[in-house]
């Protein structure tokens, strides 16, 4: 499958789906000297059914969404910004979730500081999927475990990065209605070995509580790394300062692949598109209190529905122009750092 991907000049996202999917359990991922994830395929157990090679959304993928979503600027409430990365939208969507006796699958950040998708099915299991995490999640078997809670007949809120909603569209198809995708703007993603060994050569991690990558104690900014100690201090570092967020804010210590990633573009993978509405006060100064603005791109009648049902627990809510949303990742390729090895 990876000799497949490589011919036609394309990269494993790491998404995980083949490692769901296949029937005799004949593939594990497998970390590369950067410690990302990519799937190996036992032989032995191998079945040559091909079905690996029919979820990958990296050979083919199946969205059918505008290639011209309707934008807006979107804030919560004062409250939930406050435990938010942006505007609080996610956290918004997944209350709807849950009111209808839904079930909110997302990255979390465990205490161990590793990060993969988890299904929630409560308000407390939200808190692990809120705020912006810069490291790829591991995926393991979560699209499995959906696929049980869909055959329990209960809705599903997947969230991730665009190629991972790549991957549950392929996996779960367009045919299945109890499953809303919320897609990410996603600048790319380190490696999960490559925060260990930040955390680990820069921290007596049993001193800390907690590390934010993005804390509005000092206001919605996305640079700087915010350390809570346990003795209750707490230290901001500017990304200058830190090596993993200067390299992961100058496109050196990305996954490959991530520099070209067709699902990056204006016609998303999800249903609905959130992110940071970054420097919204260029088109509309008030629309930038320093408490978190979110960017809402809608993309089919389904993201519709989901910013219809959320709509009365916003502060505000204005349509824009997509041009205003520029200084976010919506484009298929950037430049790397010339030095990304």
């Amino acid at each position: 499958m990876i000799e497949l991907l490589n011919s036609k000049g394309k990269y494993c996202t790491g998404c995980g789906a083949c490692y769901n999917i296949c029937p005799n359990d004949a593939i594990h991922m497998e970390p590369d000297a950067q410690g990302f994830l990519y799937p190996i395929v036992d032989e032995n157990w191998c079945i040559h059914c091909r079905k690996c090679e029919w979820v990958c959304p990296k050979l083919e993928t199946n969205v059918e969404n505008s290639p011209n979503p309707d934008c807006y600027a979107a804030r919560a409430k004062d409250d939930i910004r406050a435990v938010s990365s942006s505007g609080g939208i996610f956290t918004l969507l997944s209350r709807w979730i849950l009111s209808q006796n839904g079930i909110v699958c997302g990255a979390a950040m465990e205490d161990n500081y590793k990060v993969h998708h988890i299904c929630v099915s409560d308000e407390k299991g939200l808190e692990k999927l809120r705020k912006s995490k810069y490291v790829q999640s591991n995926t393991e078997y979560v699209y499995r475990e959906i696929t049980q809670h869909l055959k329990n007949g209960r809705i599903v809120l997947f969230s991730g990065c665009p190629c991972q909603v790549a991957a549950a569209r392929k996996y779960f198809g367009n045919e299945e209605k109890n499953i809303y995708y919320v897609d990410i703007l996603c600048h790319g993603t380190p490696s999960q070995q490559m925060w260990d060994d930040y955390l680990k050569e820069n921290f007596h991690l049993d001193s800390v509580k907690s590390v934010d990558f993005r804390n509005k104690k000092n206001g919605w900014r996305a640079d700087q790394l915010f350390v809570t100690w346990k003795d209750g201090s707490t230290q901001a570092i500017p990304w200058p300062e830190s090596a993993y967020e200067e390299g992961f804010q100058r496109n050196i210590s990305l996954r490959d692949g991530c520099e070209e990633c067709e699902f990056s573009g204006y016609q998303r993978q999800g249903d609905i598109t959130i992110g940071d509405f970054w420097q919204v006060e260029k088109y509309k100064p008030e629309l930038n209190d320093h408490k978190g603005t979110s960017v809402i791109l809608v993309n089919n009648q389904t993201g519709q529905k989901l910013l219809d049902a959320i709509r009365p627990e916003l502060l505000d809510l204005q349509r824009t122009p997509i041009e205003a949303a520029k200084y976010n990742r919506m484009r298929t390729t950037f430049q790397t750092h010339p030095r990304k090895a």
